[in-house]
């Protein structure tokens, strides 16, 4: 009965990539990325114009730093997305601030059972070739599964009790439509890549009349590029979550 239920979710998540409904999702997401976007620059333009300046003045090169402010804006990013009866004002933002460190403890919690994966890959004495398989089905989900683990999260009380099943339940949903969620975090990991690459060739060919302005400006061009790019990445991946969560509330919950 488990295994028919599985194979079912997992067909009805491919379905999701039919053209018909990939558009209307599509138009959907962006339009949550628009209202989001101009939201977040109201509330939180200070913000991102202090992580960019302290990217600008090299002060990343400190990895903690980095992680920090990053998963910062990671934060603020979700809650712009989801959704609330709360009304959105700065102390909507500023009462969410007491759950940061739930917040932290699930996110690490995900990224911890990710990195013992190749301990337990290894016991297993898997070939080359499934090795390398493993690692491709398994970490293509890491994003996803940050993602919607974070998002349970935020909805619920900060609580050792429901940071568990935060974790329990974004993983039990990613297993269930795991087809979709491996597509998904494929394609904005390569998305991510191909913009960086992008950008840092454009670097690099601009070098022989780069001054010191132009290099600053590419940085942040590529500072705001990836972060546009993510923050609609987000967006797409708030929306599935919905769709999946509010279609299947009782097998999820």
């Amino acid at each position: 009965m488990l295994n028919c239920n599985v194979f079912s979710t997992w067909r009805r998540s491919l379905e999701f990539f039919q053209a018909r409904s990939l558009k209307l999702f599509f138009l959907v997401s962006l339009k949550t990325y628009v209202r989001s976007l101009l939201f977040l620059l109201r509330y939180f333009w200070h913000l991102i114009f202090f992580v960019l300046g302290v990217h600008l003045c090299g002060y990343f090169e400190s990895t903690f730093l980095y992680l920090f402010l990053n998963f910062s804006l990671f934060f603020v990013f979700l809650l712009v997305l989801r959704p609330s009866l709360e009304n959105k004002s700065f102390m909507y933002f500023v009462n969410y601030l007491q759950k940061i460190g739930g917040f932290i403890i699930v996110n690490c919690s995900i990224v911890f059972f990710f990195l013992i994966y190749p301990f337990f890959a290894n016991y297993l004495n898997f070939t080359s070739y499934f090795l390398k398989l493993s690692y491709f089905l398994f970490f293509g989900i890491l994003i996803p599964a940050t993602i919607v683990a974070s998002l349970l999260f935020l909805e619920v009380r900060q609580s050792f009790k429901n940071i568990y099943f935060s974790v329990y339940r974004a993983f039990k949903m990613i297993f269930l439509f795991y087809p979709a969620f491996l597509i998904l975090g494929l394609i904005g990991l390569c998305l991510n890549m191909t913009v960086i690459r992008y950008l840092s060739t454009l670097n690099i060919l601009s070098f022989s009349v780069k001054t010191g302005m132009l290099d600053l400006f590419f940085e942040s061009l590529k500072f705001i590029a990836v972060n546009l790019l993510r923050f609609f990445f987000l967006s797409v991946m708030t929306m599935y979550y919905l769709k999946i969560k509010h279609a299947n509330y009782k097998q999820l919950f």
